[in-house]
Parts: structure tokens; C-alpha cells; sequence
């Protein structure tokens, strides 16, 4: 009994929602209508903009490749998090930026710095999404005007990604390094072999590992009777001892360089593609057909609902009768 009384009263309640769409089915319809129309001509008006997507897996950082043909491990949340909050950085984005010239391409003015500021991220936040996905992968999604751009911003992030991942190795370091440490020495190579020249040039000094050829012991007696000779003997001693010991650390560290150039030029790509970016042909936004029926049913159910709740307060009752009084003043 109590369920078929339930059943009466929305029944009831139901008709008497419909009588009042009904009543003001015009204004329904106008409002509706109003909206759609409104979205089709916003949006037919907006420039078309052009999507790139792509899809990776960041690397384990604590785990990464330590020598030439080591497997990449995929990362974690932690990982993935890293990666985007990199990503996502302010850094990051003014170089974005200005690479691309996004202010001049979006024609972006401001009557100071602080609104320009607001203009230029809320374009990022609209034209550049980061995401970690249910199978803890990273998604970037981006748009432009252009669809050469949109792919170039995606590879752009993606590099930095991989720049990011390869910083925390610190094999490019490890390179830089060696080879600054190899010229620093091949500069103080060079001098000492000047200096070492001048004095053997100067005093006409001979060492006991110029003594290994016949045609230098007439040299050698002859600096033997030079009191200036001897006198920078030991001297010329020692920078050719230093020299020698030079030359040995300079192929080390040649060595050390040409390992960490192959390591750097060998070294694997540490993000695992999922999907890789790619250059759409057809436009991505706006989507007319479907936004212009958002932007109906939206009008639809706020005029509904606006109609139902003036409905409720007796608005269409009082009408009718005030209608019917002026039908029955009418009457002779």
C-alpha cells in the first residue's frame, strides 16, 4: 500500500513538473536556444588549435645505469613525481616561453607585469597538460594554433625530461669536468715546455737524457765549463721531472675523457616510450558540435528549472486565473 501511495505521488509530482515545463515551454525554448547559438558563435570565432600527445615512463633515479648497456628500470610514484614537478616548474616554463615566442603568438598585453604574468599561465594551464595516468605513466598533452608547434613543445618536454633524468646521473658532469681538467693541464704543459726551452736555450743546458746520443757529449763538456749551466742544472732537473710526470697524468686523464665521452654518447635513452608525439592533421578545439550542445542542455535545464520553481510558488496558477477573469469580463 505505502509503495503504490509512493508510486501516486511522483506520478503526481511528475505531471506536475511537465504542466509546468508546459507553461513555459517558449521561455524554455528561448533560453535553450539563446545558449546554443551564443556557444556556436563564440567558439566558431575562436583560432583552431591542434593537439600533441605523448606518453613515458621515467626511469628509476635511485637505480640508474652505471656503465654502458645496463637496463633502464622504470620508475615509481616517486619518480613520476619528480619528473613532473620538473616539468611543471616555473623555470621551465619561462624558457618554453621564449623559445617558442608564446607572447607575440598569442598576442599577449598587459598593462603591467603582474597581469601579463596571469595571462601567460593561465595559456600554459590551458594549452599544456601534465598528467600521471592510472598506469603511472606520464601523458603530455599540448595545443597550438600550429601543429608543427604543438609537436615541437611536446619534444621540447620531452628532452627536458630526459635532460632531467640525465643530470641526476652526473655523467655529463663527469665529462665537463675531465675535459676542463685536461685543458687546465695542457696549459700547464705548455708553459712549462716554454720555460723549460728558454733555459735550455739561455744556459745551454744539457741533462743526462741528452747524454744518450754521441753528438751531445761535445755540448755537454762545453755546459760542464759554464758556471750559469750548472748553476740551473737542478733546475732544468726539475721541470723536466715535472714534464715527464705531466705527460703521464695527461694520457690518464685523456683516457678518463675518452671513457666518459663513450659513456655519454652510448649511454641509453632512460625514458621508456609509450607513445611518442605526433603531429596532428585535423584540429583539436574547439569542437563546435559538441560545445554547442553542452551549452543547450545547459540553457535547457536552467530555464527548466527556473520554470518548475516559479511553477511551484503558484506563478502559473495566478495567470490562469487572472486570465480567466478577463474571459469572464468579457462575457456580456
Amino acid at each position: 500500500m505505502s509503495r503504490r501511495l509512493s508510486r501516486l505521488l511522483k506520478s503526481l509530482l511528475v505531471s506536475e513538473y511537465v504542466r509546468y515545463l508546459l507553461a513555459g515551454k517558449w521561455f524554455v525554448l528561448g533560453i535553450t536556444s539563446l545558449f546554443a547559438v551564443g556557444s556556436l558563435v563564440y567558439f566558431a570565432l575562436q583560432r583552431e588549435e591542434y593537439l600533441s600527445e605523448s606518453e613515458f615512463i621515467p626511469p628509476n633515479l635511485q637505480k640508474l645505469p652505471v656503465q654502458v648497456g645496463s637496463a633502464v628500470i622504470p620508475g615509481a610514484a616517486e619518480d613520476i613525481a619528480q619528473v613532473i614537478a620538473y616539468l611543471s616548474s616555473d623555470q621551465l616554463k619561462g624558457k618554453m616561453v621564449q623559445l617558442f615566442n608564446l607572447v607575440e603568438r598569442y598576442n599577449i598585453q598587459a598593462s603591467s607585469p603582474r597581469t601579463k604574468a596571469k595571462k601567460i599561465e593561465a595559456l600554459l594551464d590551458r594549452n599544456i597538460s601534465i598528467t600521471r595516468t592510472k598506469a603511472q605513466t606520464i601523458r603530455i598533452q599540448t595545443y597550438d594554433v600550429n601543429p608543427d608547434t604543438a609537436y615541437l613543445i611536446n619534444q621540447f618536454l620531452l628532452q627536458e625530461a630526459e635532460n632531467f633524468c640525465r643530470g641526476i646521473a652526473k655523467y655529463k658532469d663527469y665529462y665537463d669536468n675531465a675535459v676542463s681538467s685536461l685543458d687546465s693541464l695542457r696549459i700547464e704543459m705548455a708553459s712549462l715546455e716554454q720555460t723549460l726551452s728558454d733555459f735550455r736555450y739561455k744556459y745551454k743546458v744539457f741533462t743526462l737524457s741528452d747524454a744518450q746520443e754521441a753528438p751531445t757529449q761535445t755540448a755537454i763538456q762545453l755546459m760542464l765549463r759554464n758556471p750559469d749551466a750548472l748553476r740551473q742544472y737542478d733546475k732544468v732537473v726539475s721541470m723536466e721531472t715535472r714534464l715527464r710526470r705531466f705527460q703521464e697524468l695527461y694520457m690518464r686523464l685523456y683516457e678518463r675523457m675518452e671513457e666518459a665521452r663513450v659513456i655519454l654518447n652510448t649511454y641509453p635513452t632512460l625514458i621508456i616510450m609509450v607513445n611518442p608525439p605526433y603531429r596532428s592533421d585535423f584540429p583539436e578545439r574547439p569542437r563546435l558540435l559538441r560545445n554547442t550542445v553542452i551549452a543547450g542542455a545547459i540553457g535547457f535545464l536552467l530555464s527548466a528549472f527556473l520554470v518548475v520553481y516559479v511553477g511551484m510558488l503558484g506563478f502559473f496558477e495566478e495567470v490562469e486565473e487572472a486570465e480567466e477573469r478577463e474571459l469572464i469580463a468579457e462575457k456580456p
